[in-house]
């Protein structure tokens, strides 16, 4: 067995199409769906959109690179800028969310008496690669239309009447567009599963304005300009690419680890620990806070209830395969010594529901 030290630099990435990801992913072929990067040719308006996408951060990036996103990460934009990753071709909700932008806009026009004006591409006038692909603009009022669509399950919006509440990277881009339009405020209209619709005004704030543009103009030049990559971090599309790059080991080779390699095998393995002490101490603790319930629904300590109630019954089918032998015997004029047979089950059987330990907290 050798040993080599780590490289300084590395060798120049390889480049992935979106099938090849899902490949690594391992997904059943009837699992995948159509594919993110359909081998089709884009269209003229496709093809300026990747363009100016590729030429600048909008806010669904600058999200991500404030670590705020819910599908990528700083990595995955320095990634798709330098041609490692292909350009993100959306998934099927963004698809609908595109969709519906345009009626959204005009029940939001009609609804507010605002005179709407579809959005475009625009960049900041002082630093190019700040810019967005708006959905609507107000001029008169000075303002950004973003719209959203949105999940039942995942509505994180604060209800009428309660303290204003969006999703964080949600906001992170309406303070973007903000910036890049020096417009004082930005509209979130949210369709809620096609069966509500609510605005949330976010004013500009100057503080957050300048935060952002102040990483976003240090990650355009390090990460897109410069030569350099973030840290990888974990999602699907940069750990297929990692397992692309990297499939098999060539030979019987030991890395000795750089000063940095060294800190993340560290806290890998510190993270890995307190997982396991974590797990192990949630287990002892659920325990004895289900010995403390014992035959009562719940406990209550402080703010905190926790119940321990049975799961509904659930009902199975089952075949007796038995009764199936001796009945397709029977049909076809064959016999079966009975005694050999053991008594029929029967055909349904009832599940019987655990109890389940749920903690909620007072409101």
């Amino acid at each position: 067995m050798s040993t080599t030290t780590a490289a300084t630099t590395e060798a120049a990435p390889t480049r992935l199409s979106d099938e090849d990801l899902l490949g690594l992913l391992a997904l059943p072929a009837d699992l995948r769906g159509t594919s993110v990067e359909a081998e089709v040719e884009l269209s003229p308006e496709e093809a300026q959109f990747q363009e100016e996408c590729r030429t600048s951060l909008g806010g669904t990036a600058v999200a991500a690179i404030c670590g705020l996103s819910s599908y990528r990460t700083a990595w995955d934009v320095a990634a798709e800028h330098k041609g490692i990753l292909p350009p993100f071709r959306g998934t099927e909700r963004t698809r609908w969310g595109l969709l519906l932008e345009e009626p959204v806009l005009a029940e939001y026009a009609r609804r507010t008496g605002y005179e709407v004006e579809k959005g475009s591409f625009i960049r900041d006038p002082e630093k190019a690669h700040r810019a967005g692909h708006l959905d609507g603009l107000v001029p008169k009022k000075k303002k950004v239309v973003e719209v959203k669509t949105v999940e039942f399950g995942r509505e994180k919006w604060s209800e009428p009447g309660r303290p204003l509440r969006v999703p964080q990277d949600y906001y992170v881009q309406g303070q973007w567009y903000c910036g890049v339009t020096r417009f004082g405020s930005c509209d979130l209209v949210a369709m809620f599963g096609l069966s509500r619709m609510r605005w949330y005004e976010l004013g500009a704030n100057p503080r957050v304005v300048s935060a952002l543009r102040e990483r976003a103009d240090e990650f355009w030049e390090r990460y897109v300009v410069g030569n350099d990559l973030p840290p990888i971090e974990p999602s699907e599309r940069a750990e297929a690419w990692l397992r692309g790059r990297h499939p098999r080991e060539t030979g019987d080779t030991i890395v000795v680890a750089n000063e940095l390699q060294a800190e993340a095998i560290t806290r890998w393995l510190q993270a890995k620990g307190q997982r396991e002490e974590y797990e192990r101490q949630e287990e002892k603790f659920k325990l004895h806070v289900q010995q403390a319930i014992g035959d009562a629904t719940g406990i209550v300590a402080g703010d905190t209830t926790v119940t321990w109630k049975k799961n509904k019954d659930t009902v199975a089918l089952v075949t007796d395969w038995q009764a199936l032998l001796l009945a397709y015997a029977e049909k076809h004029g064959f016999t079966i010594d009975a005694g050999d047979v053991v008594r029929f089950t029967k055909s349904i059987t009832t599940r019987i529901g655990p109890r389940v330990l749920r903690p909620s907290k007072a409101r």
